[in-house]
């Protein structure tokens, strides 16, 4: 019910608790209920388009056009974009349920219109164009507009424009006129429309990430695109006073198009997830076409044939491009779009993936092309930070956190480095920078109860985490951290309990696994946490943790050959691993062997045999 960045969307989010329930959290059943609402879409779009044209031929045509078109592949494949697709579904049954009503066929579709329209607004506040839609619909099928029965339409509309104007007052999402002038801000928005009309014409070269270089600029180029919209414009508006078809469709593709439109300067100038709602107008465009054509039948249906398999071939070529975030930002590389947000898209998915060479290489490029940029260079920080390069890090996320625009997360990405370095008095002036920022941070918490825990402060660990827990208690980590404190003022049944809730809440948390293997073993319950050790050893085999805690705990059951195979399995992973070295040492000493080049040490303290990592 509250509000997710700049959206207020809470439908869009309980379509998601719908998900986790029915699919158990596997990916491609989030995947598969957008597919099925765009198909339930084009259903809806066929019965309003049989109902305008009175042929079951255009309809087909008009639903195919919107189903399998390009432009739609970024909806429907990205889950994210799940507000486009249900915004869609509701806001084409208050359509067809107003033409209903308009007809006079049934009375009682009025007010699941209405209803619809609510669905809609709680779905995406791009459906606030709905009214305007219904507007045109009366003047095209009437010849006169009906204000009467659309108040409640408007009405519905300003409440949810008013609560994402709340929304979207939080975060900035709203810019500046492009170019700094109406004139060329202007230009710029002509430019843009001109854009999406040749990527519905024409759907190739498509990119996640379209590149106006220079946007904002007036120019030839925006001169010429100025001079286009305002003829297209005049044609459409005679049209519409002629009330022709196609005018229509113009109409209601440059109405729907209109919150997107950069109108309203936003963030990204051009997307292809833009183009989801405008498509009702396209599809209204080629109807018309097509039943404008003349000729034998068989010629015509030809052509439909020819021109729904170019575009099917287009989508199922482009759908593979959405596999994963590094396939997705290749392609727009590829497409020649060298900005920093790819570059960062693409370092932030390789260091997902697992290739840390590749996304350092990714986020330098990021860094040399926007040196302003706070978000690239706390990525920088975060590769640094796997690459276990702490220093560097540090320096990174000092960088971001210098930004005017830095956030909450910078700063507490800094604090936690911070800490890992020792240096505990700037990470607590990191921490409280955060949440200056942001006072309600969660994570804010979770790093002043790492903190008073390092410094012994039990007590105010424990609140600090009290408060992480009390604010996210569906994230594992906050349980994990109050279950430290716990453990540490010899709680050991809340702490226990405590690991378990954050299993239950991530079961395959590799740390917390280890975490209650270790307080299992503190109290001899070796079985149990031999149990856990290998349960966390089948999740990540590479973590060399999990064979220091499992070495400790063999020792424990005096199984000193597996022991020492454990130890010396964390020295190959991680030649570094002070404590590996040392418990192996003790062991060999145990044995009465003499220790042996693994076991030498290297510098730094390690652990005893039986001590936990």
């Amino acid at each position: 019910t509250g509000f997710y960045e700049h959206f207020y969307i809470p439908l869009v989010f309980l379509s998601y608790c719908a998900d986790s329930i029915l699919w158990q959290g596997k990916t491609w059943g989030y995947h598969l209920t957008n597919v099925l609402l765009h198909g339930a879409s084009g259903v809806l779009v066929f019965f309003i388009f049989r109902r305008l044209f009175g042929s079951a031929l255009v309809a087909f045509a008009a639903a195919a056009l919107h189903q399998v078109h390009p432009l739609r592949v970024e909806s429907v494949t990205w889950v994210t974009e799940r507000k486009d697709t249900l915004c869609f579904l509701f806001y084409a049954a208050g359509v067809l349920l107003y033409l209903r009503h308009l007809a006079g066929e049934r009375r009682w579709a009025y007010g699941p219109s209405v209803l619809a329209c609510v669905l809609a607004m709680l779905s995406k506040p791009a459906a606030l164009t709905l009214p305007l839609l219904l507007l045109l619909l009366d003047w095209h099928t009437l010849g006169r507009i009906r204000l009467r029965d659309k108040w409640p339409y408007f009405a519905i509309v300003v409440v949810f424009t008013a609560l994402n104007g709340i929304a979207q007052s939080r975060v900035e999402v709203i810019r500046a006129l492009h170019g700094g002038g109406v004139s060329n801000h202007v230009a710029t928005v002509c430019r843009v429309f001109l854009f999406y009309l040749a990527k519905a014409a024409f759907p190739v070269h498509l990119s996640a990430n379209y590149l106006f270089l220079d946007v904002g600029r007036l120019g030839a180029k925006g001169l010429v695109s100025a001079l286009c919209v305002m003829g297209l414009g005049a044609a459409c508006g005679y049209g519409l006073w002629r009330r022709q078809t196609v005018a229509f469709g113009f109409a209601a593709f440059c109405l729907l198009l209109g919150p997107v439109s950069n109108v309203i300067p936003i963030t990204i100038v051009a997307a292809d997830r833009y183009t989801y709602l405008p498509s009702l107008g396209l599809s209204v465009m080629a109807a018309a076409g097509l039943r404008a054509m003349r000729g034998p039948r068989a010629w015509r249906n030809a052509c439909l044939v020819a021109g729904l398999s170019a575009l099917a071939a287009l989508t199922v070529h482009r759908i593979p491009v959405w596999r994963n975030g590094e396939t997705l930002w290749a392609d727009a590389l590829r497409k020649g779009s060298f900005s920093p947000r790819v570059w960062n898209g693409y370092a932030s998915a390789s260091l997902y993936a697992g290739r840390v060479g590749r996304a350092e290489a990714m986020a330098h490029r990021s860094v040399k092309r926007d040196p302003e940029w706070a978000a690239t260079y706390r990525l920088l920080g975060e590769v640094f930070k796997t690459q276990n390069r702490m220093p560097e890090a540090a320096a990174c996320f000092r960088r971001a956190v210098q930004s005017p625009k830095a956030s909450a997360d910078e700063c507490l990405s800094l604090a936690f480095v911070l800490m890992v370095l020792g240096e505990r008095e700037e990470a607590l002036r990191a921490v409280n920078l955060a949440q200056t920022k942001d006072p309600q941070h969660p994570r804010a918490y979770l790093a002043l109860g790492d903190l008073y825990y390092g410094w012994g402060r039990l007590a105010e660990s424990e609140e600090a985490y009290r408060r992480a827990v009390a604010m996210t208690p569906r994230d594992a980590e906050p349980h994990l951290g109050l279950a430290r404190a716990l453990e540490a003022r010899r709680a050991l049944g809340e702490a226990e309990e405590q690991c378990r809730v954050a299993l239950q809440r991530n079961p395959e948390s590799v740390t917390g696994l280890n975490q209650l293997a270790a307080l299992l073993a503190r109290q001899r319950r070796d079985e149990e946490s031999e149990s856990l050790l290998r349960r966390a050893l089948g999740l990540n085999p590479a973590e060399p943790g999990t064979y220091v805690n499992l070495g400790n705990v063999l020792a424990q059951r005096n199984r000193l050959q597996e022991a020492e195979g454990m130890y010396r399995t964390a020295l190959r992973l991680d030649p570094t691993r002070q404590n590996a070295r040392q418990n192996l040492a003790n062991l060999l000493r145990l044995m009465g062997r003499p220790a042996d080049s693994d076991a030498q040490p290297s510098g730094g303290a390690g652990k005893t045999v039986g001590g936990t990592d």
